[in-house]
């Protein structure tokens, strides 16, 4: 019945706003005619090239920050060109101080270096919601990204040419974007949105070629017009990077070290000019950046973002209705912890992950806006070996075949909205078990981008045996989301039954929560601030069985930017009366009563443009007194210095501490425990680059929590705590220790040399030391593992090694 009265609901708000959407209109874009050449530029930097002397340049750049609307401080000329290959870019950033121009140099794709920079962003479909971007620093490092929504994916990665210099009177650049690096629709005659912004690093200035008002929040929708690009065809888009990496390995304890040679393939093919199909053979992700492990005392499942690159690139499309966590391919086996069940002496083997097999995705959009997106993964059996209490060695299979499959369709609508369409599959053959997932999701919104309304809905059912389950899930969304006033108010509700976590990640279901978002935002500047942002929410929440009421909160934010680039802010919450945790106790039909709360936070930020800056962060959080008991006190803080001592070397550090007194959480055999939680962190992070092809990064993380266990206590019917007459017997201290040092070194174009070593420690025992520097002794002495490894990939082009043949 929720399920269905919500259905009428969202359809009744959908149509109103369709007819209200269509009458909305949108102010004149820039154009620009683009010119066809037969002679290809040299991509060196300088536009001395005989094609870029006839051609007309643009410019008139307009600031998007800090003063939106005015005309940009330093002139920009801008000369676009194409032939049968590529689309060309030829632009002069004038400067009436080029020595002043910064030219910090960073790794590929980092979006906060301390550098001058121009951007090309290209949306061929011309649908207000996906685009291509392609940057260069004033120093030559390239920084690409998919855009979906206003969103960045900068772990895409395109295989383009780009080159500057520095001169007299400012500095130039040169691009090369095959149409190889695009998605186009088939047409004779092409029009693109396109635009372009250049920041200037020492005033902290990006402008536009055509004006964005910062008041509306799709960027997208205020793209001017690459006009009349005609007869271009995209080439046959093949390309296989094949690798090869070997491995050192040695624990800490073994006199000998292990090694391994691996060799896979990644391929791409351009189905046609609008779709690619991807795929990894065979791969191999052991030089990715170790997890940042934390201690988790929550009944909830611990989030790790994930950062193999295959399943980070271009996935924008696998995002939709939030059931795509491909973490979970590969991950630990769905029975590893059964074998501890078993009546067994010792384990000889139980791997803690699935081995991946293979996995590819098919992904593009067709000229009429439909997406489609197609995902297949598959891991390979994974068996345990044990010894019995009879000394005989036994096979246990911890997780069978398993085959994982994503299919969406997402529909462009009235030029900047969408509705999709999503099945997820899981299938583990083994154990007659698979996942099923449906749903759909849209968003709808002006041309003027004013009013947005936006929802989603999906249902799951588990096959496991003879017997399934069904749940639901829906959200519904609506507000004014441009403007210096906007508003939001949403709805969503999770019945008990749905699970989306054999492909997707919920940390818990059963839940219903409706909240109301009110902002004030503040884009010219005043006084002497460039900007400020406010926020003020309210929020319910409630169990989905029996609609049991779980406590009701407000929270509150403020931002103010300054004229030297000082940011600064608060942020404060509270839950005003007693609130309802219907999953702390682990236990059905089990409520642990919690008082009311009130924190607040502080941080300041200074002028990254700085040498040397330090960011800091302070909170705290105070409790009502649970019944009889002390109320928890919790305070944090944050120092990050951030040291630049050249364009070529940067050092970042952070030193997060938190303390809560007087804690209570779940225990164990449905007792509750009062703790004091102590959780310190120290990261260090140092990167020296070579060039704008090679650099050194260095990232040493250690991580200690413990909580100290004192008194037991009984969760009683009343939702209360009752003494156990009982104190606990063991305490956690909990160690994570972790340094990744990379090499990497682009060789050609989209080939790559990486050399990485690898350091971990992790380490759960009872013991707690008061002392933090005689943990961390005794932490480097624990048991680690070192990993050194060489990997080299290489990029082969189909088309070009044609041509050279």
């Amino acid at each position: 019945m929720h399920f269905c009265y919500a259905m009428q609901k969202l359809l009744i708000i959908t149509i109103f706003l369709l007819i209200s959407f269509l009458s909305f209109s949108q102010e004149k874009k820039k154009e620009y005619i683009a010119n066809r050449i037969n002679q290809a530029p040299v991509i060196d930097g300088n536009l001395d090239d005989e094609c870029w002397k006839n051609i007309p340049s643009t410019g008139e750049f307009i600031q998007y920050e800090p003063f939106n609307g005015k005309p940009a401080s330093q002139k920009t000329e801008v000369k676009i060109a194409y032939d049968n290959t590529a689309i060309y870019f030829g632009v002069y950033c004038y400067d009436s101080n080029p020595d002043s121009i910064l030219t910090e140099l960073c790794e590929r794709d980092n979006d906060d270096v301390n550098a001058d920079w121009f951007n090309v962003d290209i949306g061929a479909f011309r649908d207000g919601l996906n685009a291509f971007s392609f940057g260069v620093t004033s120093v030559g490092v390239q920084l690409d990204s998919k855009i979906s929504n206003d969103d960045n994916d900068h772990n895409w990665d395109a295989v383009w040419e780009s080159s500057t210099s520095i001169v007299n009177d400012g500095w130039i650049v040169e691009m090369k974007i095959p149409y190889s690096a695009l998605r186009f629709p088939k047409k004779d005659v092409q029009d693109w949105d396109i635009n372009m912004w250049r920041q200037i690093r020492r005033y902290r200035e990006w402008s536009t070629w055509n004006y964005v008002d910062r008041n509306q929040s799709n960027v997208m929708v205020q793209y001017g017009v690459l006009k009349n690009l005609e007869n271009i065809k995209p080439p046959l888009r093949l390309s296989f990077v094949p690798y090869l990496s070997g491995y050192l390995e040695n624990q800490s304890g073994n006199k000998d070290w292990g090694y391994s040679f691996n060799g896979g393939m990644d391929l791409k093919y351009g189905i046609n000019q609008s779709f690619t199909l991807d795929m990894t053979l065979i791969p191999d992700f052991g030089q990715v950046q170790s997890d940042d492990y934390v201690l988790n005392l929550s009944p909830f499942e611990t989030y790790y973002e994930e950062k193999r690159q295959f399943f980070t690139e271009g996935t924008e499309l696998f995002g939709r209705c939030e059931l795509f966590y491909s973490r979970r391919i590969g991950s630990e086996p769905v029975g590893f912890y059964d074998v501890f069940n078993e009546e067994i002496d010792s384990i000889i083997e139980n791997p803690v992950s699935t081995s991946l097999i293979n996995a590819s995705k098919i992904s593009g959009r067709t000229k009429a806006g439909l997406g489609i997106g197609i995902f297949n993964g598959m891991t390979a059996k994974t068996v345990a070996t044990v010894l019995d209490t009879a000394d005989y060695q036994k096979e246990y299979t911890t997780q069978p075949f398993t085959n994982y499959n994503m299919i969406i369709l997402d529909q462009n609508i009235l030029d900047n909205s969408y509705i999709s369409l999503v099945n997820t599959n899981v299938k583990m053959n083994g154990f007659d078990y698979m996942a099923n997932l449906t749903g759909t999701e849209f968003y709808l919104a002006g041309k003027d981008n004013v009013y947005a309304v936006e929802g989603l809905a999906v249902v799951s059912n588990i096959y496991d045996e003879s017997q399934s389950e069904t749940g639901y899930k829906y959200e519904l969304d609506f507000g004014k989301q441009s403007g210096s006033f906007q508003w939001a108010f949403g709805h969503e509700v999770l019945d008990n039954k749905f699970d989306p976590n054999d492909m997707g990640y919920l940390d818990h279901n059963d839940y219903v929560e409706t909240g109301l978002e009110l902002s004030y935002n503040i884009f010219k500047p005043f006084g002497k601030f460039l900007s400020a942002r406010n926020r003020l929410d309210f929020y319910r929440e409630a169990l989905f069985t029996g609609n049991k009421f779980a406590g009701w909160g407000i929270n509150c934010q403020s931002y103010l930017l300054t004229k030297k680039h000082l940011s600064f802010g608060f942020g404060a919450y509270t839950q005003p009366t007693e609130s309802y945790d219907y999953f702390e106790a682990r236990t059905p039909n089990k409520v642990f009563n919690k008082p009311g709360n009130f924190g607040m936070h502080f941080f300041v930020s200074p002028d990254y443009r700085k040498k040397f800056l330090i960011d800091a962060r302070a909170g705290f959080e105070i409790n009502g007194e649970y019944k009889n008991l002390n109320a928890p006190f919790n305070y944090n803080f944050n120092i990050g210095p951030r040291i630049r001592f050249s364009n070529r070397w940067l050092l970042t550090y952070s030193f997060n501490y938190s303390f809560t007194e007087n804690d209570y959480g779940f225990y164990s055999n449905g007792l509750f425990g009062e703790r004091n939680l102590k959780t310190i962190s120290n990261t260090i992070n140092t990167s020296y680059i070579f060039n704008n092809k090679a650099a050194l990064n260095l990232r040493l993380r250690h991580y200690w929590s413990i909580a100290d266990y004192g008194r037991l206590f009984n969760l009683e019917n009343t939702g209360y705590l009752s003494s156990a007459d009982q104190m606990a017997e063991r305490d956690i201290n909990f160690n994570s220790f972790s340094v990744d040092l990379v090499f990497k070194w682009q060789f050609a174009p989209g080939s790559e040399m990486s050399v990485v070593w690898k350091n971990n420690i992790l380490d759960n025992n009872d013991i707690i030391l008061v002392s933090y520097w005689e943990n961390l002794d005794k932490t480097l002495n624990l048991s680690q593992l070192n990993s050194f490894s060489i990997k080299i990939l290489y990029y082969l082009d189909y088309m070009y090694l044609m041509k050279k043949k």
